[in-house]
């Protein structure tokens, strides 16, 4: 059964994602994600607003400097900001990201409206049902098609 992951990532990164130069989505901890799962991605500030969605393809985990070495041209992230996101781990997870599609943004007001007092997650969690009935019609149907 698919499900569906709401996502808090900053925009230099959601940015990458949507435009397929940033191939793994980095966390700290695994989420639990199963290939064909979706993940809706929450732009923090200042964007603040849904801006997409992707499939997830697989989600692994290995020691951090391997990651680094495997994977470093499609993270998306300078190598210092990397260290730094993982200093206390040695582990890091990794999500691949499949077929992305962009939203047209839905504001923080707009989801506090269908779901009111909302705060958007540090991490993830899984997302409400009325948030993925504010995307367009077809949107995700389209991100769907090939899964």
């Amino acid at each position: 059964m698919r499900r569906y992951f709401l996502l808090s990532i900053r925009p230099q990164y959601s940015e990458l994602i949507l435009s397929g130069e940033k191939r793994f989505e980095l966390r700290k901890r695994r989420m639990g994600t199963n290939p064909g799962d979706v993940v809706v991605i929450y732009t923090s500030s200042p964007t603040q607003a849904l801006t997409g969605a992707f499939l997830v393809q697989e989600e692994f985990e290995m020691p951090v400097a391997t990651l680094w070495k495997q994977h470093r041209s499609v993270l998306g992230i300078q190598e210092e900001d990397y260290t730094e996101y993982f200093r206390n781990t040695d582990r890091a997870v990794a999500i691949a990201i499949g077929r992305t599609v962009t939203l047209p943004p839905i504001s923080l007001d707009e989801l506090r409206r269908v779901r009111p007092g909302f705060t958007p997650p540090q991490s993830y969690m899984y997302c409400p049902e009325p948030f993925t009935a504010l995307v367009p019609n077809g949107t995700l149907r389209k991100l769907l098609r090939a899964a």
